[in-house]
C-alpha cells in the first residue's frame, strides 16, 4: 500500500473514531460557541468551494492561476467542509431545517466523491488532460503486438479474444449491461490467471512479467470498453450534481435564518 493510501485509512479511522467519542460524550452542542463556530467555518469553507466552478466561468478569472491547483483546492474544501459541519451537530439533529441542510450537505459531498471517480476513468490521472478513446485502443494495439510475439501465443491470444468478445458485446438489457460492468474486473483478473497458467512452461525469470503484459493488456481491454458508459455517467453526473448544490446553497441559507430567529 502507498504511503498516502495509508495515510488516508489511518486519516479514516481517526476521524471514525473521534465521531464515535464525539457522539457519545456530550461535549459540546451545535448551539454552543464551539459548536457554532465550527459550523461556522465549515460553512465558509464550502462558500468559498463554490469560486471553482466561477473560476471556470467568469472572464476575468480564467487567468486566477491554473486550474489543477483551483480543482485540487475545490476538492479539499469539499472533504473539510462536510467534515466540519457533521462534527458542528456533535451527530444529532435538534430540529427539522437542521436535518434538511445536512441531509442536502452529505448528498452533495457523496455526489462530489462520485464525480471524483469517475472523473479518473475518463482523465490521465486526477488533475491530467481529457484522454481520448483513441489513445486507449493505441495502447492496446502496442500490448497485442508485444503479446503476439510470446510462446504459445495462439493459446494465449485465444483466451484473450474470448475476454474481447466479452467486454465489447452489447447487452440488450440495461440490468444485463450494468451487471456486466460491475462483473467484469472479476472475469478479466480470472481470463489473466488462465493466461499464465497456459503460458507456466516458461522458466520462472520470464513468466513474471509475461503475466503483467498479460493483465495490462486485458485492462486496457476493459478500460476501452467501459470508457464511453463512463463518459455518459459523467455527462449525467454533471448536469445532476449542479441543482444539488443549488439545493445545497437554499438550505444552508434558511437554517442559518431559522437558527438566528429562534
Amino acid at each position: 500500500m502507498h504511503l498516502r493510501g495509508l495515510l488516508i485509512w489511518i486519516l479514516s479511522i481517526g476521524l471514525i473514531v473521534l465521531a464515535w467519542i464525539v457522539k457519545h460524550g456530550h461535549y459540546y452542542t451545535a448551539s454552543s460557541d464551539f459548536g457554532y463556530y465550527m459550523g461556522l467555518v465549515g460553512s465558509l469553507m464550502m462558500l468559498v468551494m463554490l469560486t471553482y466552478p466561477l473560476r471556470k466561468r467568469v472572464k476575468f478569472m480564467k487567468n486566477w492561476g491554473a486550474t489543477k491547483g483551483w480543482f485540487r483546492f475545490h476538492m479539499i474544501l469539499g472533504i473539510l467542509g462536510p467534515i466540519l459541519v457533521v462534527f458542528h451537530c456533535a451527530f444529532r439533529l435538534s430540529s427539522i431545517n437542521a436535518a434538511v441542510a445536512l441531509f442536502s450537505m452529505l448528498l452533495v459531498a457523496s455526489s462530489g466523491i462520485i464525480g471524483r471517480f469517475v472523473y479518473r476513468h475518463i482523465h490521465q490521472g486526477l488533475y491530467g488532460r481529457r484522454t481520448t478513446l483513441k489513445e486507449v485502443r493505441a495502447e492496446v494495439t502496442e500490448l497485442h503486438e508485444k503479446i503476439a510475439a510470446l510462446p504459445q501465443s495462439l493459446v494465449v491470444m485465444r483466451e484473450i479474444h474470448a475476454f474481447e468478445s466479452y467486454a465489447f458485446k452489447k447487452e440488450k438489457l440495461a440490468l444485463a449491461t450494468a451487471w456486466k460492468f460491475v462483473a467484469m474486473p472479476f472475469v478479466r483478473h480470472s481470463a489473466a490467471k488462465r493466461c499464465v497458467k497456459t503460458l507456466s512452461v516458461l522458466d520462472e525469470a520470464g513468466a513474471a512479467p509475461v503475466g503483467a503484459l498479460i493483465a495490462d493488456y486485458l485492462g486496457e481491454i476493459e478500460r476501452v470498453s467501459k470508457f464511453h458508459t463512463y463518459e455518459r455517467i459523467f455527462s449525467l453526473w454533471h448536469v445532476l450534481h449542479i441543482p444539488l448544490v443549488y439545493l445545497l446553497v437554499a438550505t444552508a441559507i434558511f437554517h442559518v435564518i431559522a437558527v438566528h430567529m429562534y
